[in-house]
């Protein structure tokens, strides 16, 4: 049966005398695929090892990129375990609680990360920013006086992770991606599922960006603190290790939402190539994610208050 939504890669569930099983096909994936492929596959394996609550990948015969065997030339599939869902994810201290445990459980693996890596947020030069949000402003994506305001943002943003980066943290392996789409619910608890956009991160930065994400409702203007409260301590009491409560903390929820960014710029302005309709979505992730760089740049001073 096919399903609709999730990530790029074809969906199916997989109904057979062995159990049900979720099937992602992908054709044909490109370079930084391959290398996310084989980044996700490490940091899954391991996970699924260490007992990380999740839904249990299957080993590939054969050919294989991570967990992702090769079917022909251009095609890749991956199998892992059904979840059967239970109710939607509602993020409650319960919750936040479980998910700081299994933040810890990853960080605990210690996998090692290059920053310099093809699967690494990509830092871009302002100038570069510059000529994007022009070229955003010529195509309507956005209006003189926004791209205004959000070049001064992202320059200070891009500084301050410039700035972290420049004093040699060390990287680890992380999901990335502990999200309330990607935290479901089952009759047995919480499951972690979709590790595609695992990758290099400093280990405390990953904490923050993916408690943070978390407590920050769609529908909140700032962060919930008691849900920010619930998951640190559950990340605590399970043995993780804590940062110091610094502007630094934030830098990999920074980076990240910088790349998500400058990636919907292209797509929104036809600097790289993709469909019309995608083409409008991404207009509209702009305008979204520039508002949520925004806010956390402003509001950094703020949060730092909850993390002691």
């Amino acid at each position: 049966m096919p399903l609709r939504g999730g990530s790029s890669a074809g969906r199916w569930k997989l109904d057979t005398d062995r159990g049900r099983w979720l099937v992602k096909t992908l054709r044909p994936p490109a370079d930084w695929q391959l290398c996310a492929m084989r980044v996700s596959g490490t940091l899954e394996r391991a996970a699924a090892t260490a007992g990380v609550s999740m839904a249990v990948p299957v080993e590939p015969r054969g050919d294989a990129v991570g967990y992702w065997a090769r079917l022909d030339e251009d095609v890749f599939a991956r199998v892992c375990t059904w979840v059967d869902v239970a109710g939607p994810t509602v993020v409650d201290p319960e919750l936040a609680t479980w998910a700081g445990a299994t933040l810890a459980a990853i960080n605990r693996l210690e996998l090692p990360g290059d920053p310099a890596a093809e699967a690494a947020y990509p830092v871009h030069p302002v100038p570069d920013w510059s000529d994007w949000l022009a070229t955003a402003t010529a195509a309507g994506v956005l209006t003189d006086r926004q791209a205004r305001a959000l070049l001064r943002v992202v320059t200070k943003a891009s500084r301050r992770v410039h700035a972290e980066l420049a004093a040699g943290p060390r990287f680890h392996l992380a999901h990335r991606d502990v999200s309330r789409t990607n935290i479901l619910l089952t009759s047995h608890g919480p499951v972690l599922v979709d590790f595609d956009h695992a990758g290099p991160e400093v280990p405390w930065w990953e904490v923050v960006h993916q408690v943070f994400n978390l407590a920050w409702d769609p529908g909140r203007p700032q962060p919930a603190p008691h849900i920010v409260r619930a998951a640190l301590e559950g990340y605590l009491d399970a043995g993780g290790t804590p940062g110091r409560a610094s502007a630094a903390a934030f830098t990999g929820m920074l980076a990240a939402n910088l790349a998500w960014l400058a990636y919907n710029l292209w797509l929104a302005t036809g600097l790289r190539p993709c469909s019309a309709s995608r083409r409008v979505i991404a207009a509209g992730v702009v305008q979204d994610a520039s508002r949520t760089i925004t806010t956390i740049v402003t509001s950094t001073d703020r949060w730092i208050a909850l993390l002691g």
